[in-house]
């Protein structure tokens, strides 16, 4: 692409090198933080790939940018061309219309005006970087659905995690659930449930229906999650997962928050 030929834009190409920094860093931080879907590329019969609309229009608008980057270099080249022993000194005025740099010579420092910013290139759309399902202003980086498969899938590997210590730890004979402390807050927690079935126990003698759990609670309730059982009962998520596989009935106490959350209060 550089080398000398007729017809080919050999310095075009190679003034334009000057700007290969600025766009290989506009290019990497492209990568690591858009997210590119398979529809915005076209792979050729001789393998090439061709960017699709309308990320080819996207990229094409960040032009101005490297218009600006490539600016100064270009008149500079031009200047050094003028100054060659060909040329007449004084014969032909540089022209300036990519910087406008001649345009406020002469003026008074008072009507220069303050160099011109880089522009800043149009911003790519967001997308999902699972997916890459386009997102809206101020979204996360990822989808509803992709969000939650990823907590999901989180959420499995730190039960996981946690499954694999509590092994561990037991297989060296040191088992966190049967410490002197776990064995003193889990006895006084037993203590606690005793007496509040004994005090309900005693209060609600004779008022409730006996089958009002069979026929109005148990078939609803594995509808429910198992973090909604425990924030109704304050019931272990252990006890709480058995009761809405119908593995445990809760006792009596807990029916009518039962009942609100079945959808039947």
């Amino acid at each position: 692409m550089h080398a000398d030929q007729v017809r080919r834009e050999n310095l075009t190409l190679d003034v334009m090198e000057a700007a290969r920094p600025d766009v290989d860093a506009y290019a990497l931080q492209l990568l690591q933080s858009h997210p590119f879907r398979k529809a915005d590329f076209f792979e050729v019969n001789d393998g090439g790939t061709r960017i699709l609309p309308p990320l080819t229009k996207q990229l094409a608008e960040t032009a101005p940018r490297w218009g600006a980057a490539i600016a100064g270099i270009v008149e500079k080249v031009a200047s050094w061309f003028l100054a060659s022993p060909s040329v007449e000194k004084g014969s032909v005025r540089l022209a300036t219309p990519l910087s406008e740099i001649n345009r406020s010579r002469g003026r008074k420092p008072s009507r220069k005006k303050s160099p011109s910013v880089l522009p800043r290139s149009a911003a790519l759309p967001r997308r999902c970087k699972l997916c890459g399902k386009e997102l809206g202003k101020g979204a996360p980086q990822l989808c509803d659905a992709c969000l939650e498969a990823h907590q999901a899938e989180a959420n499995e590997f730190i039960k996981e995690a946690g499954v694999r210590r509590l092994a561990a730890l037991r297989a060296k004979g040191n088992d966190p659930a049967h410490t002197a402390e776990a064995n003193t807050k889990r006895g006084a927690k037993v203590a606690r449930e005793a007496a509040a079935r004994a005090e309900w126990d005693r209060d609600n003698t004779g008022q409730y229906d006996p089958d009002l759990y069979a026929r109005r609670i148990a078939p609803f309730i594995n509808r429910q999650s198992v973090r909604a059982i425990r924030a109704a009962t304050g019931l272990s998520l252990r006890t709480c997962s058995q009761i809405r596989k119908g593995e445990r009935v809760p006792h009596a106490r807990h029916w009518s928050r039962l009942l609100e959350l079945a959808g039947h209060c």
